[in-house]
């Protein structure tokens, strides 16, 4: 009875531990997935689903200084929809696109973001009513080869 107990507890905690509070104040969840590169070494291709004030954020790695370009086509009652790319060494976002399907969105990487670190994010959010149903596509920059 108490490893029943222990699983519920567990299971509670992490349920908890990915739904947010949102900024219109209604409880969502919040995806995220680390993704690896796709056949095209430097493409990401993933598929997001997202419902009424959703966001799923997609992680991936920067190796060198280049452009990050990303596109995201959806379907569905979302009208618009945002594309918000963060890095380290910044709180704030580093490129944010508003609008509707397609949306692009693009940003420089300097040697400078990448002396900060490699992980970044580009976030696909709903901030308004409607769910949507798409793809997201990021072209990263090439690592340098030595």
């Amino acid at each position: 009875m108490n490893q029943d107990r222990a699983r519920f507890l567990i299971v509670i905690i992490l349920a908890a531990a990915i739904v947010q509070l949102s900024p219109g104040g209604q409880l969502t969840t919040a995806k995220s997935k680390t993704v690896a590169a796709s056949a095209k070494a430097n493409e990401i291709m993933q598929p997001f689903s997202v419902g009424d004030k959703g966001r799923e954020a997609i992680e991936f790695e920067v190796q060198g200084a280049g452009r990050i370009e990303a596109r995201a086509e959806w379907t569905g009652e979302a009208a618009t929809m945002s594309l918000i790319l963060n890095g380290p060494g910044q709180t704030g976002y580093y490129a944010r696109q508003n609008g509707r399907s397609p949306l692009s969105l693009s940003f420089k990487v300097t040697d400078d973001h990448v002396s900060r670190g490699k992980k970044w994010t580009l976030a696909v959010v709903n901030f308004g009513a409607g769910s949507a149903r798409g793809k997201v596509i990021i072209k990263v920059p090439e690592a340098a080869s030595n």
